[in-house]
């Protein structure tokens, strides 16, 4: 049985900072295949903050981040850019990283947490003294206030007029040449359904629009708050995706590293 400090749900911003923390005691787990799935997944895209950066691990991918020229666009985190940047922020801080795993049971003992998984036709049984799930399973438990869901789409900008989506927030890359356009998502829908109607805004019947669905966000994307870090006897929420931008959520992360496991 492999033996950890922590275990973190999420290879999110936040579940990468904590890990970026202590490298060689936390192991992340995570049921998708991307870094940053609460952003990058969900083609989140989010104003980046003209402010002091806050925490030793948010400064350093930062500064790797910065290594991509093309990484901010028209003061916004480009979606299409910073996947490379992100791997190789990974890989220096040598994080280690089970992609693909379904938690199939999660035991709390006197002193330690026992997990079960399967990741690849693999069964894994993990001990760790803490559980952090990072998350957005919990995030309208753990949110202040309401939570917002949109299905994001990224869409290549050919002509003069827009795609018309009611109530959608639109985030422009105009240097890039294209957009990202925030379809609400009603909570009475499943993911397929929601697909299906991101796919109806492009029907010729319904727009005069010449632009052109790249792609679909591969999961929902959640806004909201999250002032309190969640804990019983299951480990800690700290949902990250309840963050103002993809830096708050590592600031967040290594500030409960500090509070909680340091």
């Amino acid at each position: 049985m492999k033996k950890y400090k922590t275990i973190v749900n999420g290879a999110t911003m936040a579940g990468m900072a904590i890990a970026s923390c202590d490298p060689e005691g936390t192991l992340i787990v995570d049921r998708g295949n991307q870094l940053a799935s609460d952003f990058f997944a969900s083609m989140r895209a989010d104003p980046m903050p003209e402010r002091g950066i806050q925490g030793e691990t948010a400064r350093k991918f930062w500064a790797c981040m910065k290594q991509s020229p093309a990484l901010v666009q028209d003061g916004q985190l480009a979606i299409t850019e910073w996947m490379p940047a992100l791997g190789r922020y990974a890989e220096s801080q040598r994080l280690q990283i089970l992609f693909d795993f379904s938690i199939l049971s999660r035991q709390r003992n006197v002193d330690h947490f026992t997990l079960t998984g399967i990741c690849r036709d693999e069964i894994y049984h993990i001990q760790a003294e803490n559980y952090v799930d990072t998350t957005e399973f919990f995030a309208k438990q753990a949110a202040d206030g309401s939570v917002t869901e949109s299905l994001n789409l990224l869409i290549w900008k050919a002509g003069q007029d827009r795609v018309i989506c009611p109530c959608a927030n639109i985030h422009d890359f105009a240097a890039g040449g294209y957009y990202i356009l925030e379809m609400p998502a009603d909570a009475e829908l499943s993911y397929p359904q929601l697909r299906k109607q991101a796919l109806a805004l492009f029907s010729c019947t319904r727009t005069d629009s010449k632009d052109l669905l790249l792609k679909a966000a591969d999961r929902i994307c959640v806004r909201g708050k999250q002032s309190s870090v969640l804990s019983n006897s299951n480990g800690f929420i700290l949902c990250s995706c309840l963050s103002d931008d993809l830096l708050h959520a590592m600031e967040r992360g290594e500030q409960f590293w500090r509070d909680h496991l340091c």
